[in-house]
């Protein structure tokens, strides 16, 4: 359970990105199409070494992060 409010709230930030900007959710979708071609579905692995998606994942969690942080009170 740890970590699943966390988790569900930065994928639907990253869902909602996407539907924003048509242009990065079709270049994404073909960078990730082309990993594996041949196959239906995709595994972890398969995906790992997806720049571009690490960098949709990353921006999404800079512009809506997951966690607040806590301002000093100093």
């Amino acid at each position: 359970m740890a970590g699943s409010d966390t988790t569900a709230a930065t994928l639907a930030w990253i869902a909602y990105e996407l539907c924003k900007d048509p242009k990065i959710q079709a270049k994404l979708r073909k960078q990730i199409d082309a990993i594996e071609p041949s196959k239906a579905h995709l595994d972890v692995a398969d995906v790992g070494d997806c720049a571009f998606l690490d960098g949709v994942i990353n921006e999404a969690l800079r512009l809506h992060p997951a966690v607040r942080l806590l301002e000093s009170a100093c």
